[in-house]
């Protein structure tokens, strides 16, 4: 299906955003995250090439608050939900088995000074 490239562009900028990637990278950085190949994804920017259902498959996954209307019949905003944070895009929240306390930062600090000092006897 033939989509605009600026409306693929917008959605890679709005990752590249997300992720506070330099502006010239937004692409190149989107495909090595995804494993996607850059000449292909390049010609989707372009509207050289057209989305074939792998593709929307993947747009999906990566953006799960894609609005569909948007893309295929340009109504309505980008994302279905107002909140950028209810795509992927946002980093998870790390979950701790347990709590950190003095005595294992000292433990620690100690295992790595003594490191430290073996790499200066070498």
């Amino acid at each position: 299906m033939n989509i605009e490239g600026s409306k693929i562009k917008a959605l890679i900028e709005v990752y590249g955003r997300s992720k506070d990637y330099p502006e010239k990278s937004y692409l190149p950085f989107f495909c090595r995250d995804f494993d996607v190949n850059y000449t292909q994804w390049n010609a989707y920017t372009r509207g050289k090439q057209n989305l074939g259902t792998k593709i929307f498959d993947l747009l999906i996954d990566i953006f799960p608050s894609l609005n569909l209307n948007w893309l295929l019949k340009d109504e309505g905003q980008m994302f279905t939900t107002e909140e950028i944070n209810a795509m992927v895009l946002t980093e998870p929240k790390l979950n701790y088995e347990r709590n950190v306390t003095n005595l294992d930062l000292m433990q620690k600090l100690e295992e790595m000074h003594l490191d430290l000092k073996k790499m200066n006897k070498k």
